[in-house]
């Protein structure tokens, strides 16, 4: 006869033994779930155990949930939404409960008050006795409910009914949604007492649904997330973007827990927006808060006054959990609801304004700096010296990106087959068309020329030796190497900000993206027309040239209008030109 894993035998007597499951192990009552199955027959410890073992795993969910709906945020305020859904689970709940007594039978009396057959093992009410505790429980409910009055008992539902399975919420003693639930859920019991009288008549009254009860066949999120990465992972998805997303769907999953995602709903969402809106920048490198789950890390921070995340971040970590349920949506079978949506906040700060331009001044200093003078070394670049990086990546990328207004990831992984050359106009062919090369947006593919300044530099120059010595799929800037993240920005950023901060000109609102602003502001200034501007930047909101990097503008205007743009300040004659290696 086929055993059973968790069967046990000590003596002549079975029993049921089961580890607690790892991930509750520290905070479950006890060490394992053992105990006897009261038989010595194998063939029934067998049927017994099976049964006991469906009821110890119910045991160990309900105890994660308990632990996830701990640690989940406390509510200020429910929304109506939430409360009509509380009201449903807890009418649905009565009448589940009135069938149940139902089905278990009545006790039935003599005229002399005597019980008919043998006595119930478990106590039961006779019809009668039912139907009086009902209308009695309803009258109560109607009393209170017309003179809009509680007491001990409703205040305790309201904290029962919020922790059911599949509203899974905590609400502060002091929310004003406590009235408004209390007497939601007296018209749950008021409604309820009605049909069961009803039933009492003999009427047919049907015991909804119950609301939480998950598909039988929707997938966990957990599940379904990988399935996701997946995907998105075969479309060349780098591996930040894989591991932004992932860790914003493993602190969702942390707040609103592990479920079939046809159980998500807006209660999820308004949880993990309350964590985010608590939640300070970088919690891993924060000491006070390393280490505590998501939502004790956010309630400690609160407490500490620390300063919660910039909106920009919050809208982000918004947009990667919404981006994946908006894929899931259309890839379920089942009905899946987008619990995030519309929780995006407006942010106050334009994203022109997140990052400044480099000042006239700044710009002076930083190419009169050893980089674009002579440096120690290309290690040292910092400290002057006698050494000239002409042909290094930390020459170059700054000038490219401050006279064509590219972006650093889109310089760094240009190949020597992307320099072009097109009714007499040098280019960059900004293009994601090899494994590895990305652009931001639709509008960032294009062809952006060559300024002339770049020329004079020996740009083309450098160009033209590297084409003799590498193959044309080579990348112009060898040395450059993509980050840990998948971009070649991620060491670009960790050379030029402390590389600013050394020669005193960093701001908490510079960076290399800077540049690129200096560029638009450059743009404006030759009075350009707005069109060409964006289509060189590559741009979304240039209109008609917004479309494939300027597809509506003929290239040799373009060329044109970049050649007007000046920066007057920096004494270009003085870098050192390129000379072949």
């Amino acid at each position: 006869m086929t055993g059973h894993t968790r069967l046990a035998r000590r003596g002549a007597m079975y029993y049921h033994r089961a580890a607690i499951p790892v991930d509750i192990k520290d905070s479950y009552p006890k060490a394992e779930e053992t105990f006897s199955l009261k038989t010595k027959d194998r063939a029934q410890a067998l049927r017994l155990v099976r049964v006991a073992a469906v009821q110890v795993d119910e045991r160990f969910a309900e105890h994660r949930r308990r632990i996830a709906l701990e640690r989940s945020a406390i509510l200020d305020d429910l929304t109506p939404a939430q409360i009509a859904a509380a009201k449903t689970a807890y009418y649905q709940h009565l009448l589940e409960e009135d069938e149940e007594i139902r089905l278990a039978g009545f006790v039935e009396l003599d005229d002399d008050g005597r019980v008919i057959g043998p006595l119930p093992e478990d106590p039961l009410p006779t019809f009668d006795e039912h139907g009086q505790k009902a209308e009695g429980w309803g009258q109560d409910a109607r009393h209170q409910y017309a003179r809009g009055q509680s007491d001990v008992f409703w205040e305790a539902e309201v904290d029962e009914v919020l922790s059911w399975d599949g509203l899974d919420l905590r609400l502060s003693p002091s929310s004003p949604s406590r009235r408004r639930l209390i007497r939601a859920l007296q018209e749950a019991v008021i409604e309820a007492t009605a049909a069961v009288q009803r039933r009492q008549q003999g009427d047919v009254i049907p015991t909804p649904e119950d609301p939480s009860a998950p598909s039988a066949s929707a997938p966990l999120l957990s599940e379904k997330v990988k399935e996701w990465i997946a995907e998105k992972s075969r479309a060349d998805w780098s591996n930040k973007a894989q591991d932004d997303h992932r860790h914003w769907l493993s602190v969702f999953t942390e707040v609103a827990g592990d479920k079939p995602l046809t159980e998500y709903g807006k209660a999820d969402g308004l949880r993990f927006k309350a964590v985010l809106m608590k939640l300070p920048p970088n919690i891993s490198k924060v000491k006070e808060i390393r280490g505590l789950s998501i939502v004790d890390a956010a309630g400690k921070a609160e407490a500490l006054g620390m300063e919660a995340m910039s909106i920009a971040n919050y809208n982000k970590a918004m947009a990667r959990v919404g981006s994946f349920f908006k894929w899931a949506k259309a890839n379920t079978a089942e009905e899946v609801r987008d619990p995030v949506d519309g929780l995006r906040l407006k942010d106050p700060i334009r994203d022109q304004d997140k990052r400044d331009p480099i000042t006239t001044g700044h710009l002076t200093t930083l190419f009169s700096s050893p980089v674009w003078r002579s440096c120690r070394s290309e290690r040292f670049a910092s400290q002057p010296g006698n050494v000239v990086i002409s042909g290094h990546w930390k020459f170059w990328l700054p000038l490219i990106s401050l006279w064509s207004g590219a972006r650093s990831n889109e310089i760094g992984q240009l190949l020597l087959a992307d320099i072009k050359h097109e009714d007499g106009v040098d280019y960059l062919h900004v293009i994601a068309d090899t494994e590895g090369k990305r652009v931001k947006t639709r509008a960032g593919r294009r062809k952006v020329p060559i300024h002339d300044q770049l020329k004079a530099l020996g740009f083309m120059d450098l160009v033209d030796d590297r084409r003799k010595r590498y193959r044309p799929e080579d990348r112009i800037f060898p040395d450059l190497k993509v980050g840990a993240n998948g971009y070649h920005s991620h060491n670009v950023t960790k050379f030029f900000s402390p590389y600013m901060e050394k020669i005193g000109i960093k701001t908490e609102k510079t960076a290399f993206h800077s540049l690129r602003h200096n560029f638009q502001d450059a743009c404006r200034h030759a009075k350009m027309f707005p069109g060409h501007r964006e289509a060189i930047a590559g741009r979304e909101e240039g209109g008609v040239g917004g479309a494939y990097g300027g597809e509506g503008y003929d290239l040799t205007d373009l060329n044109d209008a970049l050649q007007t743009i000046r920066y007057p300040a920096v004494d270009w004659s003085a870098l050192p030109r390129y000379r072949p290696e």
